[in-house]
């Protein structure tokens, strides 16, 4: 018999077991997506969501929407709740939400999830009514202002109003998605009278993305005199140093719960991107804080340029310097990012060298070399 035909019967052989195990790996992978799946269903209890579509606007000055189909059946989807209801093109967005709170009002579910897919605006217009008035000075406004989703037949629904609305289901959380626009102005009807607010100038994409506002009390709340924003995130400042700015609510809320303050919460206003605002720091924006492994930390690194020489940089300088810091931070990640792909290729090349010798290698060549000498 062929010895060579020996080691190539074996090797069909390693390559069976090698199969079987692969399979027995699958099984096992199908096996615990399945457990996955089943607890995704138990966890799910309580769990609610809330889809409205408006795609059909005939009869009003909108356009009719043809994406809104495709947006219900992704959210339906994702949505793996124990109950999900959908409405679509409500005429009136805030009878719809009523009717549902009050057929959900005594259940505390878990989880609300509100979604909505159609129009929207972000009413500037308020319209008077002569007759309403709260004194001989103040007009009473008639229809909701500020951000506000629009119902097929063009009545408005305030985003305010629709939290309210679905707090009164007493759920543990409340999420809520809104595809929609959020552009300003809504044309007049008839004879009805407006006041329109004074205009605001809508900020550019990219600078949004430079701004971090943090307000130091909610929507609708006063902001007390004692035990300030201010003063609490010194406190914190001064126990914790330096921290990443997406931290100070978390941080400041916390250190007010801990010392029982309750009536007031602060909030912020960041847009993010990838990581454009992980790395910086409060108080200090060129400074930042390392895991100890450059390797792993080189989304995180920040060259700090910041001299202390006594002179004020010129507007040249400080320009130069932020090309130099942002370059230098490029060419780190890419460095990191190319060491770890030529690791993973090394690491494949090795392994595949391994299973070829153990194939074919090692007994081919012992089985060829007795050949030789017979």
């Amino acid at each position: 018999m062929n010895p060579f035909s020996i080691n190539l019967t074996e090797s069909q052989n390693k390559i069976e077991t090698k199969n079987e195990s692969f399979f027995k790996r699958s099984t096992v992978v199908r096996n615990s997506r399945k457990d996955r799946q089943a607890r995704v269903k138990i966890t799910s209890e309580g769990m609610k969501a809330l889809i409205i579509l408006n795609g059909d606007y005939s009869g009003t000055s909108q356009k009719n929407l043809l994406g809104v189909n495709a947006d219900g059946e992704c959210m339906r989807i994702m949505m793996k709740y124990s109950e999900v209801e959908i409405v679509r093109n409500a005429l009136d967005i805030e009878k719809a939400v009523k009717k549902y709170c009050e057929e959900h009002k005594d259940t505390k579910p878990k989880r609300i999830h509100f979604h909505y897919s159609g129009h929207g605006v972000e009413s500037d217009m308020v319209q008077i009514d002569p007759s309403q008035m709260i004194d001989e000075k103040t007009f009473l406004g008639v229809n909701p202002t500020g951000g506000c989703m629009i119902g097929c037949s063009g009545e408005l629904y305030s985003v305010h109003d629709l939290k309210i609305e679905l707090l009164k289901c007493n759920p543990d959380k409340l999420t809520l998605t809104l595809d929609c626009c959020r552009s300003s102005g809504m044309p007049q009807r008839g004879n009805e009278r407006y006041v329109k607010l004074r205009h605001k100038e809508p900020i550019k994409i990219a600078d949004q993305l430079k701004i971090a506002v943090i307000y130091g009390t909610s929507d609708l709340h006063t902001a007390r005199d004692a035990n300030t924003f201010t003063q609490e995130l010194f406190k914190v400042s001064q126990e914790m140093g330096e921290i990443s700015i997406l931290q100070i609510v978390s941080k400041v809320n916390k250190s007010w719960q801990d010392r029982f303050i309750f009536h007031q919460i602060c909030k912020h206003d960041i847009i993010e991107a990838g990581d454009n605002w992980k790395c910086y720091m409060w108080p200090n924006p060129d400074s930042f804080k390392s895991n100890g492994n450059v390797e792993n930390d080189a989304d995180t690194m920040i060259v700090d340029t910041q001299e202390d020489d006594g002179q004020e940089d010129t507007g040249e300088e400080m320009r130069n310097m932020k090309e130099l810091k942002d370059t230098v931070n490029f060419l780190m990640k890419e460095f990191v990012a190319f060491k770890s792909e030529a690791h993973a290729f090394k690491t494949e090349a090795n392994a595949f060298k391994t299973e070829v010798g153990e194939m074919y290698g090692h007994d081919g060549a012992r089985n060829r070399k007795k050949n030789k000498k017979t």
